[in-house]
């Protein structure tokens, strides 16, 4: 049962990321409406998985390979699969950020389409009806709840990140320690706001207003953007992670970083 309202409860955020970037066009900012459309694009994807697997992604490479295990399974998801990785590569990455946002039409095109990729994706799942969000359609679900459990999935993703260092692939093992970094900002912003951020720009801003309100958040900020630079860019995007012994370093101490947002939440003793 929670399963179903999940999977609603995700395709209304998909329709409301969606609304959020229409209104950003109109307003003449195709760049982050480009961006906000791709959020909308992988949040409808990761329902449709949710719905067909009953295991809701945790990260972009969780979404990537499902959605090509369900086109693979069903010839009926191949046309969203396809779509899906347009998406990706104007909109999220030539767009936004690159700045390349041309051909103009293409792009507004491409946004405003958006809302088709979203119904079709719905309908495959077996919920072509989805309202926008409203409070009534989810179970309640307390941010004394959802804080632990985010934090758990940080501490899984580290313990995933150590598993591949041992096994000797650097590159994944980056990715998953800076996608640990994320979940347990996005913890501890949810912890001290009540709001849980939705894409990777809003942890970046709620950690730096936390910081700025609270000193003792602060010394997160420069391991959060090493975290960033370093294992995600550099090593996981680019192939770079010299000097190996930095990174592994990085990568090890991904587990101090999840212990002083715990802390600082105040679940310092979460699961």
């Amino acid at each position: 049962m929670l399963s179903t309202h999940r999977v609603s409860a995700i395709f209304a955020d998909a329709r409301s990321l969606h609304a959020d970037a229409l209104r950003l066009l109109a307003a003449g900012d195709v760049r982050n409406a480009a961006e906000i459309a791709w959020c909308a694009t992988k949040r409808a994807a990761d329902a449709l998985i949710l719905a067909r697997t009953g295991i809701e992604p945790e990260i972009f490479s969780d979404t990537v390979r499902g959605l090509s295990r369900l086109a693979t399974e069903d010839d009926a998801v191949l046309p969203l699969h396809k779509r899906y990785h347009i998406r990706l590569a104007h909109l999220h990455g030539a767009c936004f950020h690159l700045g390349a946002c041309g051909p103009l039409d293409d792009t507004e095109r491409c946004i405003r389409q958006t809302a088709d990729y979203i119904s079709i994706a719905a309908r495959l799942a077996g919920y072509p009806d989805v309202p926008c969000h409203t409070e009534q359609q989810t179970p309640m679900v307390t941010t004394t709840d959802r804080v632990p459990a985010i934090f758990a999935d940080a501490r899984g993703l580290h313990a995933d990140a150590l598993q591949l260092l041992e096994a000797g692939d650097i590159r994944d093992a980056a990715e998953k320690a800076w996608c640990a970094t994320k979940r347990a900002t996005d913890a501890l912003i949810l912890a001290r706001t009540d709001e849980a951020p939705q894409f990777s720009s809003d942890t970046s801003r709620g950690l730096l207003m936390l910081a700025k309100a609270d000193s003792t958040v602060d010394p997160l900020i420069g391991r959060y953007y090493s975290r960033q630079g370093h294992l995600h860019g550099e090593c996981f995007y680019h192939g770079i992670c010299e000097p190996v012994a930095e990174v592994e370093r990085r990568i090890r101490q991904t587990a101090d970083y999840i212990n002083d947002a715990e802390r600082l939440a105040g679940y310092s003793n979460s699961a």
